[in-house]
């Protein structure tokens, strides 16, 4: 594998940690209250769940602004597409990193809930 293909990969990855921290937190209501709030105002689990992955598209547009901007050293157009592509990876890579947060630290999502255990069958 390039060394260039893999640092840009780690580069994508790094980009999706930081989206995956900023929505955390805004979830938390620790960064902007009113957005916590308004992730959770719905009832229904599906709206709630497009809420954040679109807080998490916008967080990876503009965390991966930065990231582009640093990365480019060509015409605008290619900073614009590098732009797009690490918004699109950062994101994807974010949805999923929300799954594996989620059956790690289970209480970052939920911090007032009960966790439940299976105490197996039979």
């Amino acid at each position: 594998m390039n060394l260039d293909k893999l640092m840009q990969i780690g580069v994508d990855a790094a980009a999706a940690f930081v989206v995956v921290n900023i929505v955390n937190w805004l979830r938390q209501g620790w960064i902007l209250p009113a957005v916590g709030r308004w992730l959770k105002a719905p009832r229904l689990k599906r709206e709630k769940q497009a809420r954040i992955i679109g807080l998490a598209g916008a967080v990876s547009v503009v965390v991966c602004a930065g990231f582009a901007l640093r990365a480019s050293a060509g015409p605008w157009q290619a900073t614009i597409g590098e732009w797009i592509s690490r918004a699109l990876i950062s994101w994807v890579l974010a949805l999923g990193q929300f799954d594996v947060v989620r059956l790690v630290w289970p209480k970052m999502f939920d911090p007032g809930k009960e966790e439940k255990r299976d105490e197996g069958v039979g």
